[in-house]
């Protein structure tokens, strides 16, 4: 199938889920709110509103500018994120309260004034929690990623570089939402890290080709001492494809495409585009994967990065000691944990394939709506360990 045509197919299903969501708050929040004929017409423009702003917002930025589509991202957003709560929890409702209930009046059963109570309060209950849940999910999103710290002993790592340390960062989304303010606390992060060599794992930008190359630019000074490495993610691709690649390494950071570098020497980092820029898709990974790593000197451990976490088997046979991804989120926000479960063996953390260690991280940023329940953004620190040092503690969280 033409990648155009996969990309209608997307987008088209998208637009029906979405609208069909919609469709189904219009009668349940009418329900809550006691609306009638006359309201109606409200309701439908609000919802209508509610539901296109950030997809006008981002044609607006296109076409305008990034600030005068903030309006629009800022309302839209909020909203995406609260319709994915409050759709969470009224799954929960139809399940366990309203679908009883039904089946109980259907079959010619008498409803106490007790469930009657639940199926009023409940239907309630679930637009109050949700608007709780967004607020906590907004300011656990404001605060900025955290730094986490994890020890990984790699097999064949010199002695002489045990505590190397990787800063690892991933979905930085600038644009849209993220501008500079957010991009202060993940440079204040990156100051307290202080690491070796900072490693970027796609979705950096969902600027027109990096807009004004500003944020990138920022990126790619990112504190740490030997440089930025960097790979494709799927919304590169999106906001400008190889043009955008040019923005990034005009930048100043280093994007491996389907190639590696010797750090020291005495460590392999590898690196492949995102599926969205490779022949075959998800299927041309593996064939990537062995180019990036061909050619490698024997004996070093190789870190390969990859925005998305597939073909980890075929990367474990290549003989790389640690995978890198994102692209996730970490779930972010419901329902996406449980969606992205459904497509990515791994959706947050650690994994182990064969000899090789895979690590998903949550992301430094969001797309889409600012919030955060149950996966915070971080920044993540990878303390190197060589297996010829002496043995001393223990590894810090380690796989």
């Amino acid at each position: 199938m033409p990648g155009w045509l996969q990309g209608l197919l997307f987008f088209l299903t998208v637009f029906v889920i979405w609208g069909g969501a919609h469709v189904y708050l219009f009668f349940r929040t009418r329900q809550v709110l006691g609306i009638g004929r006359r309201g109606r017409p409200w309701l439908v423009a609000g919802l209508a509103f509610l539901a296109s702003a950030y997809f006008v917002g981002r044609l607006v930025e296109l076409g305008v500018g990034r600030l005068v589509a903030l309006p629009l991202y800022w309302p839209g957003g909020i909203w995406m994120g609260y319709v994915g709560v409050l759709g969470s929890l009224l799954l929960w409702y139809e399940i366990g309260i309203a679908l009883p209930l039904w089946l109980t009046r259907r079959l010619g059963g008498t409803i106490p004034a007790w469930a009657q109570a639940c199926r009023v309060w409940g239907l309630r209950g679930a637009y109050g929690l949700a608007i709780l849940g967004v607020a906590f999910g907004m300011a656990r999103t404001f605060t900025g990623p955290a730094l986490n710290t994890h020890e990984v002993r790699l097999p064949g790592l010199p002695k002489s570089m045990d505590g190397f340390s990787l800063v690892l960062a991933s979905d930085i989304h600038l644009g849209e939402l993220i501008g500079p303010w957010y991009l202060e606390r993940i440079e204040r992060v990156f100051r307290e890290a202080d690491g070796d060599l900072v490693v970027l794992t796609g979705d950096l930008s969902d600027e027109d080709d990096g807009g004004d190359g500003s944020g990138l630019r920022r990126l790619a000074q990112l504190s740490n001492r030997r440089g930025v490495l960097a790979v494709t993610g799927n919304h590169e691709r999106y906001s400008g494809g190889e043009s955008l690649i040019r923005v990034m390494r005009d930048a100043g950071m280093e994007v491996l495409r389907q190639e590696h570098r010797v750090i020291e020497p005495g460590l392999v980092i590898a690196g492949i585009d995102d599926p969205a820029f490779l022949d075959g898709g998800r299927r041309g990974m593996p064939k990537a994967m062995a180019k990036a790593v061909q050619d490698a000197p024997d004996g070093l451990p190789i870190v390969l990065l990859s925005h998305q976490p597939l073909a980890m088997e075929a990367a474990s046979t290549l003989g790389v000691d640690l995978m890198l991804c994102g692209h996730t989120h970490g779930g972010q926000t419901p329902p996406f944990g449980t969606l992205n479960g459904l497509v990515y063996p791994v959706v947050s953390g650690w994994a182990n394939y064969g000899p090789m260690k895979l690590f998903v991280n949550n992301g430094a940023g969001w797309w889409g709506p600012p919030v955060r329940v149950f996966a915070g953004s971080e920044v993540v620190k990878f303390v190197l360990r060589s297996t010829e040092a002496e043995a001393g503690e223990s590894p810090v969280n380690a796989p």
